[in-house]
């Protein structure tokens, strides 16, 4: 392994390096990298920008001229579906004042300008600008909104604000070969909560990608998955590898829980529901535990094997979503960076629709019980964010049995902002 430095810029100078000394003898990332507004403008300019957000849900765009406003790293954008069907992504800012070409949510025909009324259509091209038919040299019809690469999966669309950005099927296909058996499109939407955390990002980025934590913060959950202490472990040479009895070509048949690397897009967590006793006992309150708590939840008809007791979390880079597919459905974290000290978290809900009101309340309970889990994330990432900007905090060792995942993690974001780096010199 190579050591990693700071550029020399001088925004940057002053930055403590991280050293890649593998997975047995790295340190944590300093802690100046997630306390210094300089390292957020370059995570916004050149790895938020240039990665896929899901930024709605398709049935927000069923039919063409549905459409929503929203921002993406500041940037307002209008998301459409024009007459052929296709999603676009544009931008909601007028090519004459500024103003708001789109607001809130609808089906329209068109666009048109709040402001002084130029009117654009469904693909962003300029239809109209009255009061301008005196101006020389000017045609409406060449007018056109900015337009960002835009696909619609599963129930979600999702935008990226580059062109440099991986090809959408690459980016995905993970997630994609995961997704195949839990029928997405048949899944109904239950709700969403939010927080809002006065946190840099990657403090809940981190939780999310390690277990370490989970007997200390996640009482509910200390028995909820047979997990070894090998679970997490990464081959430090490939970064990639999966533990607890699965062979090192990726078969997971007898494994209780691994850790499975997708450079370059993300990774892979997956574990198993426990025997005797687990967090779904304690939801419902049954002495039997998980095994009884199926007999009266069974798992998603359309599983199959292991997909039946697994919780499988999958992470696209730069982690900012964060998908769980569960025998239940679908539980999706977003993280939303919005300042170097502020983070806006959602996770949304995604089960079978069910008629009857006890199975209602099963998957209510369910929900509620990951949200719980949540609140104790976001109260011990407070505290965090706190401890790293300490005076006595620089960096601490990585634990390589269980920080595994986290390790490859920090060793790819360097890498990718060595890079950042190196274009603002350039």
């Amino acid at each position: 392994m190579s050591p990693t430095t700071t550029a020399s810029s001088p925004a940057f100078e002053a930055l403590r390096a991280w050293v890649d000394r593998g997975a047995t003898l790295s340190e944590s990332m300093p802690a100046d990298w997630y306390t210094a507004p300089e390292v957020f403008e370059l995570e916004r300019n050149h790895l938020f920008a240039k990665t896929w957000h899901i930024v709605g849900h398709a049935d927000d765009v069923s039919e063409p001229g549905d459409y929503f406003t929203m921002k993406l790293l500041g940037e307002p954008l209008i998301i459409v579906r024009n007459k052929q069907g296709v999603v676009n992504a544009l931008s909601n800012v007028c090519r004459h004042r500024a103003g708001p070409v789109a607001r809130g949510c609808g089906n329209r025909k068109g666009f048109t300008c709040a402001y002084h009324g130029w009117a654009y259509d469904l693909d962003g091209q300029g239809r109209g600008c009255g009061g301008m038919e005196d101006a020389e040299d000017f045609e409406p019809r060449e007018l056109q909104l900015p337009k960002y690469r835009a696909e619609v999966w599963g129930r979600w669309v999702f935008v990226t604000m580059s062109d440099d950005a991986p090809p959408f099927d690459e980016w995905i296909e993970t997630v994609a070969d995961r997704a195949e058996n839990y029928q997405l499109d048949d899944l109904e939407y239950l709700g969403a909560r939010k927080w809002e955390l006065p946190v840099n990002w990657k403090v809940m980025n981190d939780a999310n990608h390690e277990a370490y934590h989970v007997p200390f913060v996640h009482p509910g959950l200390q028995s909820a998955y047979n997990v070894s202490k090998n679970f997490g472990t990464v081959d430090g040479d490939t970064l990639a590898g999966r533990t607890n009895g699965a062979s090192a070509n990726g078969d997971a048949s007898e494994a209780d829980g691994y850790t499975h690397m997708t450079k370059p897009y993300g990774g892979e967590i997956f574990a198993l529901e426990p025997n005797p006793r687990g967090p779904f006992s304690k939801v419902i309150g049954s002495l039997g535990g998980t095994a009884d708590y199926r007999q009266i939840k069974p798992p998603l008809s359309s599983l199959e094997g292991r997909e039946r007791l697994a919780h499988y979390f999958l992470f696209n880079w730069p982690g900012l979503s964060h998908f769980h597919f569960m025998p239940d459905g679908l539980g999706l974290i977003l993280l939303i960076p919005i300042a170097h000290d502020r983070t806006e978290v959602r996770v949304e809900w995604w089960m079978p629709r069910v008629e009857a009101f006890d199975e209602k309340l099963l998957q209510a309970a369910l929900i509620v019980f990951g949200n719980q889990i949540l609140d104790e994330d976001v109260a011990m990432n407070g505290m965090v964010w706190r401890g790293l900007q300490s005076e006595h905090y620089d960096r601490g060792r990585m634990a390589p049995t269980m920080e595994g995942l986290l390790y490859a993690y920090d060793a790819w974001y360097i890498e990718q902002m060595q890079a950042a780096l190196a274009a603002e010199e350039a």
